[in-house]
């Protein structure tokens, strides 16, 4: 970022909110149904606030599918 350079972060760094009540089975069938997620991304560090995946889920749930994980970094691609 200091050179000119771009850069995102998939889950790095972040801390997803979310309703931890639900469960893989639950987040999965919503994401196999099309549905928009339900979360956000937020972070404690102001300087990469700006380039985080917005909806992309934190690198410590296990609640996510790796699947989903890539869905969402292909579509950022395309």
């Amino acid at each position: 970022m200091d050179h000119g350079k771009t850069v995102r972060s998939y889950g790095e760094a972040c801390k997803t909110a979310y309703d931890e009540k639900r469960n893989w089975l639950s987040l999965y069938t919503d994401y196999k149904a099309g549905n928009t997620p339900n979360w956000h991304n937020g972070t404690t560090i102001a300087r990469i606030r700006h380039i985080i995946h917005p909806t992309y889920h934190d690198c410590d749930k296990y609640n996510f599918t790796e699947k989903h994980r890539a869905d969402f970094i292909l579509a950022e691609v395309k």
